[in-house]
């Protein structure tokens, strides 16, 4: 990575602009692990609850259909969480892939807008949010000039002014398909 300071839109990202391969810290592994393995608990936790409210809704006369309707439920839910915590498990490997041997590369801001709102909340105080909307340009090192725009909502109000166009910024890269504007 050259010596330029790039505009980084979340700037806790900063880390990511050592060369690989990289220790990810701690805080990024535990987060992605919880939501790999506590998603399909809570889609097992609503099936149950959906079973469990059929029960007690023929809590009188107990028929057939009220017995068999929950018990095909089950397979079911179990189904729904093993997928879930397949495709929660992919996108967890496909991103710490990313985060390990990804390499940082320089883009150029098109444009930036940032858009600052607040308002009274609901328990008496205040609520600020940003809203950056980020244009961005990079050419991959195959060539390939890559463009799009990326939104980041936020409720910490950036320190300094939104970058101009042609400013340099930061992504990390490592194919064509996986990529992250930092």
């Amino acid at each position: 990575m050259p010596d330029v300071q790039p505009f980084l839109l979340d700037p806790s990202n900063a880390w990511l602009l050592a060369p690989p391969p990289r220790r990810v810290p701690p805080n990024k592994l535990i987060v992605g692990a919880v939501e790999a393995l506590f998603f399909p608990g809570f889609i097992m936790l609503g099936g149950a609850i959906a079973i469990f409210g059929m029960a007690l809704q023929g809590a009188g006369e107990v028929k057939t259909s009220q017995i068999v309707c929950p018990l095909l439920l089950v397979p079911l839910t179990v189904a729904l969480a093993a997928l879930s915590l397949s495709l929660h498990s992919k996108r967890y490997r496909r991103e710490m892939t990313l985060l390990r041997s990804g390499r940082a590369i320089l883009g150029e801001v098109v444009s930036c807008t940032v858009n600052i709102e607040s308002g009274p909340s609901t328990e008496g105080g205040h609520w600020t949010q940003e809203t950056v909307t980020l244009e961005y340009a990079v050419t991959t090192p195959a060539g390939v000039l890559q463009t799009g725009t990326i939104v980041r909502i936020s409720e910490e109000v950036r320190k300094g002014a939104a970058p101009r166009a042609g400013e340099a910024m930061a992504v990390l890269y490592l194919d064509d398909e996986k990529f992250l504007v930092l």
